[in-house]
């Protein structure tokens, strides 16, 4: 009964005029760091930097987002490497910072001639163009550029490699660039891309066999998967781990196989070990390496499952041992997995726990709360700077003018609750609302229009849309 009043009278005027928190249009996860993009168009990257990876001129570390000295606005996409990123810029040019350019501001790629996507491996980058031509640069020392004889290439500098010409989408990992074609193949240079005879002449492109209709491509170390035109995914390469998505195997598979069970996906991205899908239903699943909590399904154990919280994803990227999603519906980004160097973002160190509907396992795990060494995410948490607060602030100040009668009479105050981890204003009369700060956010109450049970009023996209 108070769902529905709440509704009817919160419901079309709720979301009118809040304003839109800070968030995000993409994320890339790297080995040691992270990169978003704004929805005002700046770089911001966190983690480690002792290459200047993060961009903001220094080599301090950072446990959350940094802005990106130079980009503060015309960014499209950002895409980072093993200790440096790069970002494609409204105008289609490249510039990188970090490593591959030994410099910790921005640098302008040349050659690189009307970009529409760019990628990111360990030690180089690539480029396509809007006519489907490939550029790379950085590391060529196996093979990864095809018939580019330099060892490396560090100046900033791209080069075409048209052993990958007609590319609608491009990947690199370790020693290895991949490309899904406009014809639906895949080809790969490189002597790591597990192919056959990628050993032998890693100069030489070689096609993935058996599989026509690629729409897209993920590599990083050890393995490599396509997204099919039907939504399916097939991966090839190592599978100690159970990262091929069948059950784990010493033997290295030079041909792709289809991940079992797997419903059908929007896109795909591989890390070191372990694999994730963003479903067309918006959820996540991950399978492979566990060891640091990477699947983001709350169980080391498990290497298999959907990832928790999150029911509404809009991209998904994954590093050496943690992965980030975007949040369809106020753009907010999660991370899980590691959190060595801050990896994640999510200030974890003053973080105890989280609520997920449905959810009554333990979401967070950590060797040392007090220092974090070695801390890690079992299941998505918000990264600062990209969390709900702002939208939940709002949710709340709206609720308080529209029902003065239960929640006119407050302390004005969003308290940040550590334990559980949620967005919280308590009201006179013991009313209570809250929103869920991890996973895809919900508004909560508690009090005696629930008699005193937990009452969940549904995700935020949900007040969103009756806004509409």
């Amino acid at each position: 009964m108070f769902y529905r009043r709440l509704v009817s009278i919160l419901g079309c005027i709720l979301f009118s005029a809040a304003g839109a928190s800070a968030s995000a249009t993409g994320v890339s996860v790297g080995e040691s760091h992270s990169c978003a993009v704004t929805s005002a168009g700046a770089a911001k990257c966190w983690g480690a930097n002792s290459k200047g990876q993060l961009g903001d001129g220094t080599v301090q570390p950072s446990m959350t987002p940094v802005a990106v000295a130079g980009l503060a606005k015309g960014v499209k996409d950002v895409k980072v490497g093993k200790d440096f990123s790069c970002a494609l810029l409204d105008d289609k040019s490249v510039r990188c910072w970090g490593s591959i350019v030994a410099s910790q501001g921005e640098v302008a790629i040349s050659g690189v001639v009307d970009s529409s996507q760019i990628a990111a491996g360990p030690t180089h980058a690539c480029a396509v163009s809007t006519n489907g031509e490939a550029y790379c640069w950085g590391d060529a020392s196996k093979g990864q550029m095809g018939g580019v004889s330099s060892s490396t290439l560090t100046t900033g500098k791209a080069v075409n490699v048209p052993e990958l010409s007609g590319a609608v989408k491009i990947a690199t990992g370790k020693d290895a660039t991949c490309a899904a074609l406009k014809s639906g193949k895949t080809v790969c240079i490189g002597a790591a891309s597990n192919l056959e005879g990628s050993i032998a002449n890693p100069m030489q492109p070689l096609q993935l066999p058996n599989i026509n209709d690629s729409v897209d491509v993920a590599i990083n170390e050890g393995h490599a998967c396509v997204l099919r035109a039907s939504g399916t995914v097939a991966c090839w390469g190592q599978n100690q781990f159970g990262q091929l998505g069948v059950p784990a195997t010493s033997i290295i598979s030079p041909t792709a196989v289809e991940v079992a069970t797997l419903p059908p996906a929007r896109s795909v991205s591989v890390g070191k070990g372990f694999s994730c899908a963003m479903l067309m239903d918006g959820k996540i699943q991950c399978w492979g390496a566990n060891e640091v909590g990477q699947l983001g399904n709350g169980n080391e154990a498990v290497r298999s499952k959907t990832v928790i919280g999150i029911t509404n994803a809009a991209f998904v990227s994954s590093g050496a041992r943690h992965s980030c999603a975007v949040i369809e519906i106020g753009s907010y980004i999660q991370c899980w997995g590691s959190n060595e160097s801050g990896l994640l973002g999510t200030g974890l160190c003053y973080t105890q726990s989280a609520f997920y509907q449905g959810y009554t396992g333990r979401p967070y795990l950590t060797n040392s709360l007090g220092l974090c060494v070695n801390d890690k995410a079992l299941t998505p948490y918000s990264v600062k700077g990209f969390d709900v607060r702002a939208n939940a602030d709002k949710v709340m100040i709206w609720a308080e003018r529209s029902i003065p009668t239960i929640f006119g009479m407050g302390e004005g105050i969003t308290h940040e609750v550590q334990v559980g981890g949620y967005f919280w204003r308590r009201y006179v009369g013991g009313h209570n609302l809250a929103v869920t700060a991890h996973g895809t956010p919900r508004l909560m109450y508690l009090g005696p229009e629930s008699n005193n049970q937990l009452l969940d009023l549904g995700e935020l996209s949900m007040w969103s849309s009756l806004a509409n």
